[in-house]
């Protein structure tokens, strides 16, 4: 499918879509939100993709907003490109299969959002991730308030989100806001070598993880359990785990 601001295309069963619009560091207008919710909805549905990397074209991975778009047609803007942009995390938080974010530069605003959506995280060393909504008198959205307490707890996150401060590489990682930070060059390479190593287990097997992580987050513990152990059933009967621990108990027994 041909879209006019992003870029998305499969591989080996890994797919990618990264956000077109250089020149504006990736800044999201509505036309790129609404090809986001329909990139991501046609991704879903594709049966030969097991993991998704999103990324940015240029020299960002997503600037935030964009604020002329805001200015020239603010109502439209908020009621139709907000709107869209959080179907789209919704979409993006809840893939399927796991995702990737291969983050470069300023990720800032709406763009930090979208990369926190992604399951795992892989930064270049110019990353510059920034809650900029507070400098233009803003609030947070694109789940913001949702994520960074999950992954940064909530005196982390209010500092964030009250003071717009940067956040980089080094820190986001030492924070657990990114799992890998990676020379600015290597970051493409690094990230679809990542996303190749996972797409080589079994899509089903990739889908009952993701589908684990994600009940975690709201089941309690008792419900959870049983989540896990219909799961483990499930795994324990399929050719490639039977193949697996035939292998390890031949290795185990060399």
């Amino acid at each position: 499918m041909n879209y006019q601001n992003l870029q998305a295309e499969t591989s080996d069963g890994v797919a990618t879509l990264r956000l077109n619009r250089p020149e504006v560091l990736n800044a999201l207008n509505v036309p790129t939100a609404l090809e986001l919710v329909q990139a991501l909805e046609a991704l879903r549905r594709d049966k030969s993709i097991k993991l998704l990397v999103v990324t940015g074209a240029g020299r960002a991975f997503c600037a935030g907003g964009d604020i002329g778009e805001m200015q020239a047609s603010a109502r439209r803007f908020f009621r139709v490109g907000l709107s869209s942009l959080h179907r789209a995390i919704a979409l993006l938080g809840h893939f399927p299969q796991p995702t990737i974010g291969a983050i470069r530069g300023p990720a800032v605003g709406a763009g930090m959002n979208l990369a926190l959506a992604c399951d795992l995280r892989i930064a270049s060393d110019t990353l510059k991730f920034q809650q900029a909504f507070v400098h233009v008198g803003l609030t947070p959205d694109c789940g913001g308030t949702y994520w960074l307490p999950r992954l940064v707890g909530s005196a982390r996150a209010a500092e964030f989100v009250l003071t717009g401060r940067d956040v980089l590489a080094t820190e986001a990682l030492s924070l657990g806001l990114v799992n890998q930070v990676v020379p600015d060059a290597e970051l493409d390479a690094v990230a679809m070598a990542a996303a190749r190593k996972l797409a080589a287990l079994p899509r089903e097997l990739l889908a009952r993880q993701k589908r684990l992580l994600l009940a975690g987050q709201k089941n309690n513990l008792a419900v959870q359990l049983r989540a896990e152990k219909a799961a483990q059933f499930e795994s324990a009967r399929s050719a490639y785990a039977q193949a697996r621990l035939l292998a390890f108990l031949a290795q185990r027994g060399r």
